[in-house]
């Protein structure tokens, strides 16, 4: 029995399949009836409840083999912060699976998790791989790029704003860069890591085939919304200071003050990093994507102003 948290979020439910797929035994936490039906075509076992919560967990954990750890949020709220969920629900997961004497932890942290507090996201994750580490638990830890596919936050965000203006604000240069693979592929590549004691110990850091700078994934999505539109690249004290005062006023401001700083930093890792691990070819993110051309103009405004249709993003 394999148990995985956070199994309805945008990559749970494609580790979920990926497992199912490959026939093994699925429990899910989930933390209402509501939220389960995002794995129901997939005739999981359901446990209620959440990382947060002993009694849950150590009930979840009874008699499982192998455990998939995906809580995790990239956005903080008034009763959820990056240390709260990223680090001490990872130690949470990891000290109720050692507990319970589970063979096998997987846990997904992202690129660029560091020991610096000046980005808190990304120490938050550091913090979340160290419990793991200093768990006793046979690990392995996966460290993707951005993830797109169907339901993702940031394609179909920027495609928001692709969408709704005709001139799209760029922080800094547009000279970051990123690796965008495709949340189906980590999906799978999650699967196979559960029960294959080659990659027990590792951190494995996995991204798509191509190192894009913001700026290009800007225009790859222009050229698949097929529209034309004129970059503005601003400086980020002033982003910061507009999306201080979005983050004041919506829900789900396009992004957060912390996301902008990370804005700084490279997410990518080796270009082969797919093929070298997995023996797989990443699909590219340019012809991948055309999920977006979906999106109505009506929808892309909401997106703009925080509010992204449930039909766009469930989760």
């Amino acid at each position: 029995m394999i148990l995985v948290t956070g199994a309805t979020g945008f990559l749970g439910r494609h580790v979920v399949k990926a497992l199912r797929t490959r026939g093994k035994e699925v429990r899910c936490l989930v933390r209402t009836a509501a939220r389960a039906r995002a794995v129901a075509d997939y005739q999981v076992e359901l446990a209620y409840g959440d990382v947060l919560d002993p009694s849950a967990l150590n009930k979840a954990m009874s008699g499982v083999d192998a455990v998939v750890h995906l809580v995790a949020i990239i956005r903080e709220k008034r009763n959820q912060s990056f240390d709260l969920i990223n680090r001490h629900g990872t130690e949470m997961a990891a000290r109720a699976a050692k507990e319970a004497g589970v063979n096998r932890f997987v846990h997904v942290s992202a690129i660029g998790a560091q020991d610096n507090p000046d980005y808190p996201y990304l120490y938050s994750k550091w913090q979340g791989e160290q419990a793991v580490i200093n768990s006793g638990l046979n690990y392995t830890i996966f460290r993707p790029s951005i993830q797109f596919g169907d339901g993702d936050e940031f394609i179909n965000t920027l495609a928001g704003l692709v969408s709704a203006f005709p001139m799209i604000p760029v922080v800094g240069s547009g000279k970051v860069r990123l690796q965008p693979i495709s949340v189906e592929e980590v999906g799978a590549m999650v699967s196979l890591v559960v029960d294959n004691p080659h990659f027990g110990g590792r951190i494995i850091e996995i991204g798509g085939p191509d190192h894009l700078t913001y700026d290009e994934i800007v225009d790859i999505i222009r050229t698949t919304l097929n529209v034309r539109r004129f970059k503005v690249h601003m400086p980020l004290s002033i982003m910061k200071r507009l999306i201080r005062i979005m983050e004041a006023v919506t829900p789900n401001p396009p992004a957060t003050t912390s996301q902008l700083e990370m804005l700084a930093l490279d997410n990518i890792t080796d270009m082969d990093s797919v093929e070298k691990t997995f023996k797989m070819k990443p699909r590219h993110l340019e012809g991948n994507i055309g999920y977006i051309c979906s999106i109505s103009r009506l929808e892309a405004l909401k997106i703009t102003l925080g509010f992204i249709p449930k039909r766009i993003r469930d989760h």
